[in-house]
């Protein structure tokens, strides 16, 4: 009968570990770097998410936001 290789299954949870610590370190210095966004969510590029799509107006996106904030919150 086989045995299982425990030394392969624990070397994969430390390189898991590692990569998610070297990702954790990344996102630190993102934050320190660009201190200008306070959402942790904001794109870290400038123009990504920021500019409207192609063929639309910025005038229509905020439009569609005026409208969604007319709308009464106490309609219940």
């Amino acid at each position: 009968m086989a045995r299982q290789n425990y030394q392969h299954g624990k070397r994969q949870r430390e390189l898991a570990k590692k990569q998610k610590q070297d990702e954790k370190v990344q996102r630190r210095l993102e934050r320190k770097n660009n201190p200008l966004s306070d959402d942790p969510n904001a794109p870290a590029e400038p123009g990504e998410g920021g500019e409207p799509i192609e063929g639309e107006e910025a005038g229509e996106a905020s439009e569609a936001q005026a409208a969604e904030a007319a709308v009464p919150e106490d309609v219940a």
